[in-house]
C-alpha cells in the first residue's frame, strides 16, 4: 500500500526535531572549531546553508534532482520551499561526514591537497549518503516530515533521492576542501575521530 497512509507510527514535535538538528550542529561548531578555527568552521557553516538550501528549493520546485516532494508541518518555519531546520541539519552530519573521510583518507595530513582533493569529499559524501539511507524513510515514511509524491522502492524512498543527496553534499565538501587549500596555513583535520564517529553511531542508532 501506499506508506503515506502508515498514521499508527507515533508522531515527533517540531521542538523534538530542533533538539535533534541544534545539538548537532553545536557538536560540528565546537569541535570544528578546535581544529578549523573559527573562521574555518564558520565558512563550513555558510557553504552547507547555501548549497543545502538552494539545492533544497531546487528539489521542492522542479524534482530535480531528489525526486518530487514537499514538506509539512512537522518541520518548521520554511525559507522559501524549504524548513529552516531541514537547512542547519546539513551541518552536523556534515561535518562528522567530512572529519570520519579526513581519518580514513589522511589522517595526520592535509586532506585537501593533491588526488585528496577530490578523494576526500567523495568519500565524505559517500559517508553522509549512508546516514540518509537509514534517516529518510524514518522521517518521511514513517514520521511525514515530508511526503514523497511518487513513492519509492526504498521503504518508499526514490532512488534518485540519494543520487541527489550524493551530488549536492559532494559540493559541498569539495567548496570545503577547495576553501581549505587556499588558506595560508592549512588547518589540519582532528587528531582523533572517536567524538565524531561516537556522534555518527548516536544518529544511526537514534534511526533505528
Amino acid at each position: 500500500g501506499d506508506p503515506r497512509d502508515l498514521h499508527s507510527f507515533p508522531t515527533r514535535r517540531s521542538s523534538d526535531l530542533a533538539f535533534d538538528v541544534l545539538s548537532a550542529m553545536a557538536f560540528a561548531f565546537v569541535d570544528g572549531a578546535r581544529h578549523y578555527r573559527l573562521r574555518g568552521i564558520l565558512a563550513f557553516t555558510v557553504i552547507c546553508i547555501v548549497v543545502g538550501n538552494l539545492i533544497e528549493n531546487l528539489g521542492v520546485a522542479t524534482g530535480f534532482p531528489f525526486g518530487r516532494y514537499y514538506f509539512v508541518e512537522l518541520m518548521g518555519p520554511k525559507l522559501l520551499n524549504v524548513p529552516v531546520l531541514l537547512g542547519l541539519a546539513y551541518i552536523g552530519m556534515a561535518y562528522v561526514s567530512w572529519t570520519l573521510a579526513c581519518a580514513i583518507l589522511n589522517p595526520a595530513g592535509n586532506s585537501a591537497a593533491g588526488k585528496r582533493l577530490l578523494a576526500t569529499p567523495l568519500l565524505a559524501a559517500f559517508i553522509m549518503t549512508a546516514w540518509d539511507l537509514a534517516q529518510d524513510p524514518v522521517w518521511s515514511t514513517i514520521l511525514h516530515g515530508w511526503i514523497w509524491l511518487d513513492g519509492g522502492s526504498w521503504f518508499g524512498v526514490p532512488i534518485s533521492n540519494y543520487l541527489g543527496w550524493l551530488g549536492t553534499v559532494f559540493i559541498i565538501f569539495l567548496l570545503f576542501a577547495l576553501y581549505l587549500r587556499r588558506r595560508p596555513s592549512f588547518p589540519t583535520p582532528p587528531a582523533t575521530a572517536y567524538p565524531a564517529l561516537v556522534f555518527y553511531s548516536l544518529c544511526a542508532i537514534g534511526n533505528v
